[in-house]
């Protein structure tokens, strides 16, 4: 027998059920099925709910970045982790020359549109093992994994010419 796991507009599986010869398919059995299906939703939901607030509690909004609060959270864990690989960790800082005078003089719709644009930038540049963090207002921080201290020049370099040569329309 098969069981949808969900509501009316929202299924997220089907309860696939075996029985042998002796199951009675009876009204009661229909009714503890729909009652295990309804169940497994609601675990299901409540999980994707969690996921969910968990997300917003660790992701700025606006940028898509981590935040401030995700950084302080995990950064001990980022630290073993790197230690434990034998591995090395990069921190590069960013700061919006002028974003206050910016915000001040265009409005915080033109300076949210420079931090979506700085964020994206950043993070179309780093690898999935890197860590794009919005500190704070017009900071960010870029934890860099396994990287030479060359290699830390040329993306400092890269990102800062990246960032330079970035226009911007104002309207």
């Amino acid at each position: 027998s098969y069981t949808p796991v969900g509501e009316k507009t929202d299924i997220k599986g089907v309860l696939i059920q075996a029985f042998d010869e002796t199951y009675n398919n009876n009204i009661h059995n229909f009714n503890l099925s729909l009652m295990v299906g309804y169940h497994i939703y609601m675990i299901l939901e409540n999980e994707s709910i969690y996921k969910q607030a968990k997300d917003e509690a660790n992701i700025d909004g606006l940028t898509h970045a981590f935040n401030k609060k995700y950084l302080l959270n995990n950064l001990q864990t980022i630290f073993n982790n790197t230690y434990n690989y034998g591995s090395n960790l990069a921190c590069v800082f960013v700061d919006i020359d002028y974003f206050k005078q910016v915000n001040d003089q265009h409005g915080h719709d033109i300076g949210d549109t420079i931090l979506k644009t700085i964020a994206t930038i950043l993070k179309d540049n780093i690898r999935k093992s890197d860590f794009l963090i919005r500190y704070g207002g017009d900071e960010f921080v870029i934890l860099l994994n396994s990287v030479s201290t060359e290699k830390l020049k040329d993306f400092s370099d890269k990102v800062n010419s990246l960032l330079k040569e970035q226009p911007i329309t104002i309207q």
